[in-house]
């Protein structure tokens, strides 16, 4: 099922590791509350944004952006985000990641 309106572009942003199991990001989605996808990807198709990590380490984070649209319809939104190694990818070593974020009403 898919909105042919789209009111509001938005932006979900992954790192590229898990800071807890050290995997790499392998591919994401967000949904909204009926269950139907908004966006998807896999991380060769998100956009990345190299920035400057804390002052500390002086190093780079690699920030991963999945655009999306929106419509006035739009409660809620999940974006899910699939961890694992991307050599030989086990079940047990995949972790999913998941949060619903309600939307302002207008």
């Amino acid at each position: 099922r898919q909105r042919s309106k789209s009111n509001n572009n938005n932006n979900t942003t992954s790192s590229t590791t898990t800071t807890d199991t050290n995997k790499s990001l392998l591919m994401g989605y967000v949904k909204d509350q009926d269950g139907v996808i908004l966006g998807a990807g896999s991380v060769e198709d998100l956009l990345s944004f190299i920035e400057e990590d804390d002052k500390e380490t002086g190093g780079e984070k690699e920030t991963l952006v999945l655009r999306f649209a929106v419509t006035d319809e739009t409660k809620d939104v999940t974006a899910c985000a699939l961890y694992g190694n991307s050599e030989g990818v086990e079940e047990e070593d995949l972790f999913m990641f998941r949060m619903t974020q309600r939307l302002p009403s207008k």
